[in-house]
């Protein structure tokens, strides 16, 4: 601060072209930084292979995401058609899968027995009448998503009961006593 003061208003206006030229200069030369991701930059912009590099982990990252978005979605469209190829008929009947190590399928586990029930909500609600006793269930939608527990985990807690199982966007009235 010193010096400034001591300064002529000539000088000084001299002096700010030359503190700008200098650093001009040094800005002219080729600096590379590389930070931990291995990017590199010159003079702050990024190399060709590093804009190249950049794209390629978000093509990879865009699959990954894409692969866990739609796998659930893969797995219960192929139990839906197994369902209907072994017999089910939707709103109908349904099958029972007895799981063993062998069972070829995405998520079952290996020692459960599974009762499928294709549902086809397209005509409208439907009622399901589920018996009391030791019933363990859930409803899932065709994304795997959780829909409602039946049964015991459910809100009849294995005593019996109707549910009534809506279409999505549905705007109807519920009846009473589901």
């Amino acid at each position: 601060m010193k010096i400034i003061r001591n300064l002529k208003v000539g000088t000084l206006l001299m002096a700010i072209p030359m503190l700008i030229a200098s650093c001009d200069n040094q800005q002219q030369q080729p600096v590379a930084q590389t930070d931990d991701t291995g990017y590199e930059f010159v003079n702050g912009y990024p190399t060709a292979a590093t804009i190249q590099k950049a794209y390629d982990e978000a093509d990879l990252n865009r699959a990954i995401q894409t692969y866990r978005f739609f796998y659930p979605t893969v797995s219960i469209l192929a139990t839906w058609d197994g369902n209907i190829a072994a017999g089910c008929v939707p709103n109908q009947t349904f099958a029972i899968m007895d799981g063993a190590p062998a069972q070829v399928a995405f998520t079952p586990n290996s020692d459960t027995r599974y009762a499928g029930l294709p549902l086809d909500l397209s005509n409208g609600p439907i009622v399901m009448e589920v018996p009391a006793g030791p019933i363990m269930s859930a409803v899932n939608d065709m994304n795997q998503l959780w829909v409602m527990d039946i049964g015991m985990p459910g809100p009849d807690k294995g005593k019996g009961g109707k549910h009534i199982i809506l279409p999505p966007n549905y705007t109807g009235k519920v009846p009473a006593g589901y």
